[in-house]
């Protein structure tokens, strides 16, 4: 399985958590054109919260943890796609959130305002 192909399995399994979780996809793969990539926008039905989460993944756990690969620039790119979408987005929101889902080996977890943008 080549990197695109992991890439792919790892986001629809981390759509799968989010919406047994109790949010509500609202897009994969956003691209803000040359600000960057969301890999997926959701909202948490329970708080009414817009999230923007990025899907990290190591398929050996003698690597390091997904969440060193999100680095000060990845981030920044995030954040100006997450503005770009915000910029004609509608407002059926309370809040916004910037989540990160990490795979090791499969074993998911959830980190809820793993970063933060100022909108």
């Amino acid at each position: 399985m080549d990197n695109q192909e992991k890439g792919i399995k790892y986001e629809v399994l981390a759509t799968q958590l989010l919406t047994r979780s109790g949010f509500t996809i609202i897009e994969n793969n956003y691209s803000a054109q040359n600000k960057g990539e969301i890999d997926i926008i959701a909202i948490e039905n329970a708080t009414r919260t817009l999230v923007f989460v990025e899907v990290k993944a190591r398929d050996n756990p003698s690597f390091e943890h997904p969440l060193a690969a999100l680095t000060k620039p990845k981030i920044r790119k995030i954040i100006k796609a997450a503005e770009k979408y915000l910029s004609y987005a509608p407002k059926n929101y309370t809040a916004v959130r910037f989540d990160v889902i990490a795979f090791t080996c499969d074993n998911a977890e959830h980190i809820k305002n793993a970063f933060y943008g100022y909108f």
